[in-house]
């Protein structure tokens, strides 16, 4: 592959994982400051910052006291996610340094945390699509559907994260936009990256292609990203 594929592959990979924060910061928002949301607020800090652990505490919080509350159910499965990121960029390190035990064994467990993060996943937007549709639900479920295609992808289930993009520019086109130029500013993006219809339209092309030609693997620079608000 070469220098300006991995580049553009990276930034796509980068984006596609962003767009839920945006939309839980709004669930938060939804209501008054009780102990629920400024605790989903917390958690929502938390992994914006990187504090994965706290994090996946406070969501854990919000529901064993509040069991419906999909917002903290979509945070601790992007949490999950990023947990799994994590583990599997570190497998990368361990295989550059020749210790190939200890890469499998963090392969194993990035494995383990994006199952965990795919159930939850799965179990919201079963549990939002029960509820009344409306423009707010078709938002939420545009966002979900996108961050469900972005852990597929790392998954390696390319068919799967296309058919969930397909549906996220379906149910929120706007998530096709990527983060604006406040954002960007704050994370030092001089330049828009790639969109989630990008992603989706690379994969269409690349599934295209015979087997032995496709490029669809994300490199492991992919699992540093970190979540960002959309403006």
């Amino acid at each position: 592959m070469s220098e300006a594929a991995y580049k553009v592959l990276m930034r796509i990979a980068v984006l596609l994982t962003l767009a839920w924060v945006g939309w839980t910061f709004y669930d938060t928002r939804t209501g008054n400051s009780t102990p629920e949301t400024m605790e989903l607020a917390a958690a929502v800090k938390n992994l914006e910052d990187g504090n994965l652990e706290d994090a996946l505490t406070a969501y854990g919080k919000v529901l064993d006291t509040h069991p419906d509350n999909l917002g903290a159910l979509r945070g601790k499965a992007q949490t999950l996610m990023q947990f799994g990121n994590r583990y599997a960029n570190d497998s990368h390190l361990a295989q550059a340094r020749g210790n190939q035990s200890e890469a499998e064994k963090l392969v194993t467990s990035a494995a383990d945390y994006y199952r965990r993060s795919l159930l939850d996943y799965d179990d919201a937007i079963r549990r939002q699509d029960a509820m009344e549709v409306s423009a707010e639900h078709l938002s939420i479920q545009g966002v979900a559907y996108a961050n469900r295609g972005i852990l597929k992808d790392r998954m390696g289930d390319y068919q799967g994260a296309l058919s969930d993009y397909r549906m996220a520019m379906k149910l929120e086109p706007r998530v096709t936009e990527g983060p604006g130029f406040f954002t960007r500013f704050m994370r030092n993006q001089t330049n828009t990256p790639p969109t989630v219809q990008d992603r989706a339209r690379y994969l269409e092309e690349q599934l295209a292609i015979s087997g032995s030609e496709q490029l669809l693997q994300i490199s492991e620079e992919d699992a540093r990203q970190r979540p960002y608000k959309l403006d």
